[in-house]
């Protein structure tokens, strides 16, 4: 949603092992295309059900580097394919934040990312007796004036359908479709 010139994305990632391909499609596909739509700069906040850094989470299960590794990737990729600040580690720098807590981890889930022409003056933490996720809260000082529009990532691919009404493209998708119901595989 807009409010006075910023794009507020709010989201809740898939959880759980069994979900991580639709949460690694949701992070690198779903979110960048819900952000394409907006002209003013995106604040992306919520829970994501992931993390970036391989010190936001401690647990008691032992997985290999690799592994661990491997699961920084698809935030990673969201991140950079956006031009996203994360607004923890610009203001709190190393200051752990436990979003997450359960009895055998911690991590920090929750998240506020935002595109370089937002700036916030704090960021913390609220506890909450009930419930396993912690609120994230953030106050908004500046933002570029509503006039000053983000330009469009360098790194979020998108398909230029102009090309879709040229009369050469056209012609190949005719014959596409000629060739394709003569086909004797495609009859049943």
């Amino acid at each position: 949603m807009e409010v006075k010139g910023l794009a507020f994305v709010c989201i809740y990632a898939p959880s759980g092992d069994q979900n991580k391909s639709y949460r690694d499609s949701f992070l690198r596909q779903t979110i960048p295309a819900y952000v394409a739509q907006y002209k003013a700069p995106a604040i992306i906040l919520g829970d994501f059900n992931a993390v970036d850094e391989i010190d936001d989470r401690k647990s008691s299960k032992t997985t290999p580097p690799k592994i661990r590794l491997a699961l920084l990737e698809p935030l990673r990729d969201l991140v950079k394919a956006l031009s996203l600040t994360d607004v923890w580690r610009e203001i709190r720098k190393n200051e752990p934040c436990w979003t997450y807590n359960c009895a055998a981890s911690q991590a920090r889930l929750d998240r506020i990312y935002c595109h370089h022409h937002v700036k916030f003056s704090d960021i913390h933490l609220h506890d909450l007796p009930l419930g396993d996720h912690r609120p994230i809260v953030g106050n908004i000082t500046s933002t570029t004036p509503p006039s000053v529009v983000r330009k469009k990532s360098r790194n979020l691919w998108k398909l230029n359908s102009s090309f879709l009404e040229e009369e050469e493209y056209i012609n190949l998708v005719h014959v596409f479709i000629e060739e394709m119901s003569h086909n004797p595989v495609l009859k049943t």
